[in-house]
């Protein structure tokens, strides 16, 4: 794909996104569930807008403006720095700053996944990869005043450039994404598969992001690990105990055959059918990298495929599968082994299922409903 048309479809999915959040403030009753519902109002932005800014994203403009109160630790920090820095900077307000940057990472992430799919050998077929992306049901999230575009560009970046060569950018990057989200930390796999085991430097590069803020926390809490600790205090059946995957999904199915059929129960649904479909297809794929039968290069494709079951299964530690329609986006393989479906009338299929969910689960979000 050339960078005009990857550029349009990242603004047409922006556009398209306005759209069903402004029809949602029209058709969906209000639920206003938001974390500082008060700091949202101050807000002088149209409804349709600044609650593209809601539930976490209140989070991340709190530490923005005031730094960090209470459980707000559980947020890393690089990007609250950024929005406090270039709000400063820039003279705009705030939640305009924070959406920007999603907004911006997430069309730099499109223009870069075609260079480094190709780069990699992971695949030719960037265009599928990209609608995948853009049509999965939570994507809208990487328009949102959250940490997931940053993340995805900064892992992108990490990884082309170690690909290209310039190691020194790709630790920057690693190290970077380290401070952003916990699981950055788990770069070093991909790392590792793709010929970085004698640069020890940028194998530290996503540890030092991560001790980074868990040394700030030891000297400001004396607690290094706190933002794990205060988990429990989010409520959601949360626990700072270490709880195995096999118990997660016990729960599940008993809440599925004893519960109430609730808004509560459709989105434990989509909690449990998303992490089965994202597990069933990195379980899939990497069979084939086993047997030698998947395309592209095995050593990357291995590395993200380990990678992405690190992050689907990691954050299921906490006893729930709370927020995983979001913790998956940055899944590369997802996208990888969908857009790879031979059958062209199944990929539509698919990717009109996944629009339909993402216009549903959006129009709830941007009235104040949970949804991840």
């Amino acid at each position: 794909m050339r960078a005009r048309q990857i550029l349009y479809f990242g603004l047409i999915s922006l556009f398209l996104n306005f759209v069903v959040s402004f029809l949602a403030t029209i058709i969906v009753p209000y639920l206003g569930f938001f974390s500082f519902p008060d700091l949202l109002d101050s807000f002088r932005l149209p409804d349709f807008v600044k609650r593209f800014a809601g539930f976490d994203g209140l989070h991340y403009l709190n530490i923005a403006l005031s730094g960090y109160e209470r459980n707000e630790v559980a947020f890393f920090p690089l990007y609250p720095i950024l929005i406090r820095s270039l709000a400063s900077v820039s003279g705009l307000i705030f939640p305009l700053v924070a959406l920007s940057i999603a907004w911006v990472s997430l069309i730099a992430s499109l223009l870069i996944l075609p260079r480094y799919l190709s780069l990699t050998g992971l695949s030719k077929n960037a265009k599928w990869f990209i609608i995948f992306l853009l049509t999965f049901p939570t994507s809208f999230f990487l328009q949102s005043a959250y940490s997931e575009s940053l993340f995805i560009v900064l892992v992108l970046l990490c990884l082309f450039t170690n690909k290209g060569g310039n190691f020194w950018a790709s630790a920057l990057f690693a190290y970077l994404a380290g401070a952003t989200r916990v699981v950055g930390i788990f770069l070093v796999i991909p790392l590792l598969f793709s010929g970085a085991r004698r640069r020890l430097s940028l194998l530290l590069a996503p540890m030092l992001g991560f001790i980074s803020y868990a040394g700030y926390l030891w000297f400001t809490t004396g607690d290094g690990l706190k933002f794990f600790h205060v988990q429990s205090q989010f409520g959601a059946g949360r626990t700072t105990k270490v709880i195995l995957l096999p118990q997660v999904l016990y729960r599940y199915l008993r809440i599925f055959l004893t519960a109430d059929l609730t808004y509560t129960y459709f989105i434990s649904v989509v909690e449990f059918s998303i992490f089965i479909f994202v597990l069933s297809i990195l379980l899939f794929d990497l069979y084939k990298i086993i047997k030698k039968k998947a395309a592209g290069n095995l050593p990357d494709r291995l590395g993200l495929n380990l990678f992405g079951l690190t992050m689907l299964v990691f954050p299921t530690v906490t006893g729930t599968l709370l927020s995983i329609p979001r913790f998956v986006l940055p899944i590369l393989t997802l996208y990888l082994v969908l857009s790879e479906i031979n059958n062209l009338y199944f990929k539509i299929v698919i990717a009109g299922f996944f629009a339909i969910l993402h216009v549903i689960l959006l129009m709830f979000f941007i009235q104040g409903y949970f949804v991840a």
